[in-house]
């Protein structure tokens, strides 16, 4: 599940969520790519277009955020903030007359993982960026696709920073085989109540086998 807010920094310091934004669509597809399946898309992407205050109390709450990718079956949730900074014109502080019209954009990209079956946050250090455009949407097309496909890879850089730690942790579950035990008490039939139990565990998420060990005195685990 991956919940990601684009946000821009205007010159006079206000900010302003980017509806059109590219880099949850980018950061989508790069896990697809990577055999990921995506979880609770629509979700994620309603919370990406709320307000940035919102956004922030989500984004703080890591229980919360934990508690939203368990209900949507997700192993995992990539959750993060990307700032762009509009700079505006470089005007006399350009290193060359010819620059002067060029707009700058400055990025920030926070981005951190959470492991939903062990709780466990991933957080590696923030992308940082700049980049020049004829004006400001190409500058962010720069950033997200560099310049004739080269160069900086705003995606790429962040996919970077994580994806090695969350292939090899998500490998240390599955091979640690993690198990809970479940008991429920007051069971008269197991025909009637015990199995029926079994099965609704069975298709909880992230559940991929159940075993029943024991049944006496109206206890089932």
């Amino acid at each position: 599940m991956i919940v990601v807010q684009e946000v821009i920094r205007e010159l006079n310091g206000t900010e302003r969520v980017n509806d059109t934004g590219q880099f949850g669509a980018h950061l989508e597809a790069a896990f697809k790519d990577e055999g990921f399946e995506l979880l609770g898309v629509s979700q994620a992407r309603a919370l990406s277009k709320s307000t940035v205050d919102e956004f922030q109390s989500f984004h703080r709450n890591v229980a919360s955020a934990l508690d939203l990718a368990r209900s949507e079956g997700a192993d995992l949730l990539v959750a993060g903030r990307v700032v762009l900074h509009n700079r505006g014109a470089l005007g006399e502080s350009a290193a060359l007359p010819a620059l002067a019209n060029r707009v700058k954009v400055e990025v920030e990209a926070n981005v951190r993982v959470l492991l939903s079956a062990t709780g466990e946050v991933l957080s590696p250090a923030a992308v940082q960026h700049m980049e020049l455009g004829s004006d400001f949407p190409r500058a962010l097309h720069r950033v997200y696709r560099g310049s004739r496909g080269k160069g900086f890879n705003l995606v790429e850089k962040v996919m970077g920073r994580f994806l090695p730690d969350v292939k090899r942790k998500l490998e240390e579950i599955a091979e640690d085989g993690r198990s809970s035990m479940v008991e429920l008490s007051g069971i008269r039939n197991f025909r009637t109540q015990g199995r029926p139990f079994l099965r609704m565990v069975a298709d909880l998420p992230g559940v991929s086998r159940t075993r029943q060990t024991a049944f006496a005195k109206g206890r089932l685990e």
